[in-house]
């Protein structure tokens, strides 16, 4: 119910649903409702090495066991626009949980758990809904 109810104020402030969502980033929606303070990381600014990925899914694990709200954005040219697993790009999504699980094989994967607002979009790749991957001892 929340929800919709601080989208409608967030409109309102910003002068109509239009420019409330239009280029607009999740940071600053979160620091205007909720009054908190906002961290952002870039992708392009983390080094691409497993442990900078590793670092970054502790910070976001961390922030997640202590309640923080957490958004992620796409970048692209139009939300109409979907990358090769079905991510749209210039797309606000929030997440709901990041924990760690073992594969059938024993091995440790990290795991982000997204949402799409729209619901209208899915991700398609490795470990989306309908992979093969997941077995039934890992569902339940």
């Amino acid at each position: 119910m929340w929800a919709p109810i601080l989208e409608k104020a967030w409109a309102k402030l910003k002068g109509s649903t239009e420019t409330s969502g239009n280029g607009g980033l999740i940071q600053n929606g979160l620091r205007a409702t909720m009054g908190v303070p906002v961290f952002g990381y870039s992708v392009s600014d983390i080094d691409q090495t497993t442990s900078a990925y590793d670092e970054v899914f502790d910070i976001l694990t961390n922030a997640d066991i202590a309640g923080y709200p957490m958004g992620f954005g796409t970048v692209g040219n139009s939300d109409q626009d979907t990358n090769d697993c079905g991510i749209a790009r210039m797309h606000a999504y929030s997440m709901i949980t990041a924990f760690t699980m073992r594969d059938s094989s024993n091995r440790e994967v990290q795991m982000l758990m997204m949402r799409n607002p729209w619901g209208s979009t899915y991700y398609n790749g490795d470990w989306s809904e309908n992979d093969r991957r997941w077995t039934s001892s890992m569902i339940s």
